[in-house]
């Protein structure tokens, strides 16, 4: 009977060694994939503040100046293609869950919404209207961002803060 007991005793404890082990192994993996996230976050923040992007960010402020009252140089749809294609990435990035969504939006926010939604909107409906899957992670993206943007406190959005915008992209080193 003691002997069986025995037996019983490091089988629980065997059995509740193995759960820990598998639980670590699982927090382990969940922190590996945010700091996997941070990294790629991190890259992109990088990424955006270079000199060669920071070029490219004037080029799409000319863009979003004339769109769309008169027609785009080839070389300002180029530039506004490209900052588009950035954010692009990151809402994909952001609904894959590679990147976390909080953190995105606490990074690039003020940016994605200047060129995306309050100075870029009709350029990307356009392309929506034209091309259907164009710039679908944008679009899910704003949504993300405003339920973000309202459950810390933030007002409904005013169109007329955004004016300025274009003038402090346009005056970076």
């Amino acid at each position: 009977m003691i002997v069986m007991l025995s037996t019983l005793f490091w089988i629980a404890i065997t059995a509740l060694a193995t759960v820990v082990v598998a639980l670590i192994a699982v927090y382990q993996s969940y922190l590996f994939r945010v700091s996997i996230g941070v990294d790629i976050l991190l890259k992109m923040e990088q990424r955006f503040e270079s000199k060669e992007v920071i070029d490219v960010r004037k080029g799409a402020v000319k863009a979003l100046r004339k769109y769309p009252v008169k027609a785009l140089a080839m070389e300002d749809r180029k530039n506004l293609e490209r900052i588009l294609s950035f954010f692009e990435t990151l809402g994909l990035l952001v609904h894959q869950g590679s990147i976390n969504k909080e953190l995105a939006w606490n990074s690039f926010f003020h940016h994605f919404y200047g060129y995306c939604v309050s100075r870029g909107s009709s350029y990307i409906a356009a392309q929506r209207k034209k091309y259907g899957t164009r710039y679908t992670e944008i679009f899910w993206l704003a949504n993300e961002f405003d339920k973000l943007e309202k459950r810390v406190g933030g007002a409904d959005i005013d169109l007329t803060e955004w004016d300025s915008f274009l003038d402090e992209e346009e005056s970076m080193k």
